[in-house]
């Protein structure tokens, strides 16, 4: 069974390690900590993700599952359940860079749309994952057509 939790104090060292091998940006992780999740799947932990939130708005960054679990949707789960979070935490907006194009069709499919980089800098203009990922695309998740329009997610408490 699949099951996401906030990101404790002693599972610092599997995040970023978990990060830094799938080659994506570590650079303020000790500042948005607070905003990851873990997931376990049959008590193993197998994935991680988390947000920058400013505000109304967040950052959807590092989604990451262990290579042996890949495939499985787990990617997909951490996504939604960080919804989840952003949600509960009164996020408005989530904003997402994406520089896989094969990952569009995932993110249309949980309701994310494209929006101008220009845009995602005005709202997380503190966030340096722009500058990180220069060639990549912005996205743009409302939480209020995502939760009214049938596509919605829970994660356990």
């Amino acid at each position: 069974m699949f099951y996401a939790h906030n990101a404790g104090p002693t599972e610092y060292t599997f995040v970023k390690n978990m990060i830094q091998q799938a080659n994506l940006p570590c650079q303020d992780l000790e500042r948005h900590y607070h905003s990851y999740l873990i997931g376990e799947l049959n008590d193993q932990p197998v994935a991680v993700g988390g947000l920058e939130i400013y505000g109304s708005v967040a950052l959807l960054r590092n989604v990451v599952v262990t290579p042996a679990e890949r495939g499985g949707h787990l990617g997909e789960t951490m996504a939604r359940a960080l919804i989840n979070l952003a949600d509960k935490r009164g996020v408005k907006f989530i904003y997402t860079l994406l520089d896989d194009p094969h990952m569009g069709y995932l993110f249309a499919k949980m309701r994310y749309v494209p929006c101008t980089r220009t845009e995602l800098i005005e709202n997380c203009p503190e966030s340096k994952m722009p500058q990180l990922k220069p060639q990549a695309e912005a996205w743009k998740l409302d939480l209020d057509f995502f939760f009214n329009s049938g596509c919605s997610c829970s994660i356990p408490e």
